[in-house]
């Protein structure tokens, strides 16, 4: 038996292979629609894509580390959250954030603006998973203009430059969001998680968790000519 079956507790896992991957391993397919509506399958479908073993050099006991049991990273003290979507308490528990946990090398001006931070995605209370990202001052204008394609009905995608994990955002006809994390640069891992039950605000908090972000790592570095840096003049002290 994949040894992801029992990891992940009674979730469907469906590992899928890769572009112009092949072989005999084997895969754990996700319900079928009348699975669904006979009880033998999950209402809602953690979704788990790994390169093939063959081609990838990913075990199952590989992807079971990556995706199941395993706490989030370590946050430094003050860490804050840029976005977190999650469906309401006593639902799926399925959540999915990003979080800011300081600046990548305060003081130099070439990566003060630099963010460290954290993607964190977590499907019931056992199972969780991290992504390290280094977020660029563009990203969050990025990631404020993915709101409006969102807050429009529309999907959208964040990070998708191919330098770090990538998201993307899919509305669902129930008001949901489908939110998928690729992991191009590293793993090769994505992992789709389907948020059901997003309260009506939640728009509009993850623009209150970007203007807070904003406010608690505002830019503090200006370029004034190709690779030359200067603190600007509103520096905090």
């Amino acid at each position: 038996m994949d040894p992801l079956v029992p990891a992940l507790a009674g979730l469907v896992v469906d590992v899928v292979r890769f572009l112009g991957s092949c072989g005999d391993d084997e895969v754990a397919p996700a319900p079928t629609g009348r699975e669904r509506a006979s009880g033998a399958g999950p209402a809602s479908v953690w979704s788990v894509r790994t390169p093939n073993r063959e081609v990838g050099g990913w075990s199952g006991r590989m992807l079971e580390q990556i995706t199941s049991g395993r706490e989030p990273m370590h946050s430094a003290d003050g860490a804050i959250s840029l976005i977190h979507l999650a469906d309401r308490p006593g639902t799926s528990g399925h959540s999915v954030s990003v979080r800011v946990l300081g600046r990548c090398q305060p003081g130099i001006p070439t990566g003060h603006d630099l963010l460290d931070c954290e993607i964190v995605i977590v499907a019931g209370e056992s199972l969780s998973s991290s992504f390290a990202v280094t977020l660029f001052p563009e990203d969050l204008e990025d990631w404020e203009e993915a709101l409006g394609r969102l807050e429009a009905g529309r999907f959208a995608t964040w990070l998708d430059s191919g330098r770090t994990p990538s998201l993307r955002f899919e509305p669902r006809e129930n008001g949901g969001l489908s939110v998928s994390v690729h992991d191009g640069p590293s793993t090769g891992v994505t992992v789709t998680l389907p948020l059901s039950v997003l309260p009506p605000t939640w728009a509009a908090e993850q623009r209150d968790l970007l203007t807070r972000a904003r406010e608690a790592h505002p830019r503090e570095v200006v370029e004034t000519s190709p690779g030359a840096y200067a603190w600007r003049r509103d520096r905090r002290a």
